[in-house]
Formats: C-alpha cells, structure tokens, sequence
C-alpha cells in the first residue's frame, strides 16, 4: 500500500461532515482503516493486463423500453394541497430549515 492509498482521519472526517454523520475518535480510526483496506484491495486491479480485453459498453443485451407511458392524470387542487399543510407562505408550503451554514 502507498501512502497515496491511506485514508487520514482528517478525511473521514470531512466526509462524515459532509454526510452529516457525527463520529467519535474510535470511529475515525475504524473507518480510516476498513476505507483504506478497500481502497487498497480496488488499486490491485491496476495490476491486472487488460491489453487484450475489449471493453465493455452494455453487459446486459439490449431490451426494449420497459417503462410505461407518461400518463396525465388528476391531481389534488393547490386549495387542497394548502389546507393540510402546518404552515403556508401565499402559494408554497413552508418547511423548516434543515442546511445549515456556516
């Protein structure tokens, strides 16, 4: 393993902020660990010889379009959207701030 495939503490870090997941010290440890264990296993592929392998653009064979047809249908009236909901502004629906900034 190089020192390039190490994932620091300080990167788990940022990424369980990002994902807004709060982790203590021994998670940090735990994970730094298990990502850069997989982060090693994945970089063994680069060993591999490929010259001769074709690549690949579709492993399954072609199907025909499986999805139904976009159909209209009703829908409730603004009214009846608003009256259920806690708390409006004009014609939205209000929600409660979840990002947070900094």
């Amino acid at each position: 393993m190089t020192k390039s495939n190490k994932i620091s503490k300080n990167v788990v870090k940022q990424i369980a902020e990002l994902a807004r997941l709060k982790l203590d010290e021994s998670d940090c440890d735990l994970f730094s660990k298990q990502m850069t264990n997989i982060i090693s296993y994945i970089s063994k592929l680069d060993e591999i010889n490929t010259k001769d392998i074709k690549p690949l653009t579709n492993i399954i064979p072609y199907q025909e379009n499986v999805m139904r047809n976009d159909i209209v249908k009703n829908s409730l009236k603004l009214e009846q959207s608003l009256k259920n909901s806690p708390e409006k502004d004009e014609n939205y629906i209000k929600v409660p701030k979840i990002i947070r900034t900094k």
